[in-house]
């Protein structure tokens, strides 16, 4: 009887969990914010102690943060069951510990939507994220220490081309030549399925939707403006066609909706322009985000127009840091949901100015003695 009572009191100290997980398919590598899959535990067997505790670390900086003192918004926080009301977050660290209530027999909780950091991680392009799980008067199933949060960690942006198969060359104009419009289409490709995303509507958890920030190489000569569309639409690289129309809204810098179309000229102070997700994206396709530009020489442009040759880039964005100056979690405009760092991709022409070439006619000449 003493040995069925050791075994007995042995079990209502002991709780014993059981760890799943589901994993968020892909993330951007140059993301600040980017989320992670749930983390289930289970209570198999066993009675929770008053000093128990689960902790997990991700191996990345936590972005996000919980409970009392977060400003975040209720649905960009990190998401913890009902059952469990003590959690402690050590965001640079990337670690959350979980209290375990006393007394408990069927404890059942998951943990979900921790973003991270994976700008500047070693964690490389095309391997997974896991979460390391470690525990204090609890214990987990024999070998259940490590579970898969991200599945594979991606390219935001897999290229930025003018052209391609489907679209005119890059704007290409002579030194001398006439005003008119001349244009083309910036191609930027998506580097994995859902890598553009879905609007802040959609996903609450979001406070903006993806941006796509282009930068100019350089203002054109006076006389010359290049203009960007108010919207642009989503295509497939395979075809062409178009997937999602309008799909992306031209935005400032922080995503707010300029609702028409953006010129750079000689005399711009900025060469960015920015655009924003403001439909749903195809999750199911990688798409180009497809941007038809146009070059206007005016009929008051001194020529020769100077040589020169234009590009851009892209980077996703909104650009930002993981943490403020003080290593506090960002919130409001100072720290959007998905933020990004500054990865450019390119250059990809999309102005050539060539020389100017002018025909001396002379159709006869005569002399008199």
């Amino acid at each position: 009887m003493f040995f069925a009572f050791s075994i007995a009191a042995y079990a209502q100290v002991t709780a014993t969990f059981q760890v799943g997980s589901v994993p968020e398919t892909s993330a951007v590598k140059s993301g600040q914010t980017e989320k992670t899959g749930t983390i289930t535990f289970t209570q198999l067997s066993g009675t929770t102690p008053a000093n128990g505790s689960i902790s997990v670390s991700y191996g990345v900086p936590i972005t996000n943060c919980f409970g009392a003192g977060c400003f975040l918004a209720p649905a960009q926080q990190i998401q913890v069951s009902a059952s469990i009301t003590g959690i402690t977050v050590n965001n640079a660290a990337g670690m959350l510990t979980i209290l375990i209530p006393a007394n408990q027999n069927n404890l059942d909780f998951q943990i979900s939507n921790v973003r991270v950091a994976l700008a500047g991680s070693p964690i490389a392009i095309g391997s997974s994220l896991s979460a390391s799980i470690s525990t204090v008067g609890v214990a987990l199933l024999a070998g259940q220490t490590s579970v898969t949060v991200i599945s594979a960690v991606g390219t935001g942006i897999a290229g930025v081309a003018v052209p391609s198969a489907f679209f005119p060359a890059p704007a290409s104009i002579n030194a001398v030549t006439l005003a008119g419009t001349y244009g083309s289409t910036i191609n930027v490709t998506e580097g994995f399925l859902n890598a553009f995303g879905v609007t802040n509507i959609t996903d609450t958890t979001q406070t903006l939707s993806v941006m796509v920030r282009l930068t100019v190489s350089q203002a054109p000569p006076a006389g010359v403006s290049i203009t960007f569309p108010a919207s642009a639409s989503t295509t497939l690289p395979a075809t062409g066609a178009v997937d999602v129309a309008n799909a992306f809204e031209v935005t400032d810098q922080f995503g707010n909706p300029l609702g028409a179309a953006q010129t750079i000229s000689s005399t711009s102070t900025s060469l960015a322009i920015y655009y924003r997700v403001g439909t749903n994206t195809d999750l199911t396709q990688v798409e180009n985000l497809s941007i038809p530009y146009t070059i206007a020489v005016s009929p008051f442009a001194a020529l020769p127009l100077p040589t020169t040759t234009i590009s851009v880039t892209a980077t996703f964005a909104p650009i930002g840091t993981p943490f403020g100056p003080f290593g506090q979690v960002l919130t409001g405009a100072l720290g959007p949901i998905p933020r990004y760092a500054d990865v450019e991709v390119g250059p990809a022409t999309i102005l050539i100015i060539l020389p100017g070439t002018t025909t001396l006619l002379m159709p006869y000449a005569t002399s008199e003695s």
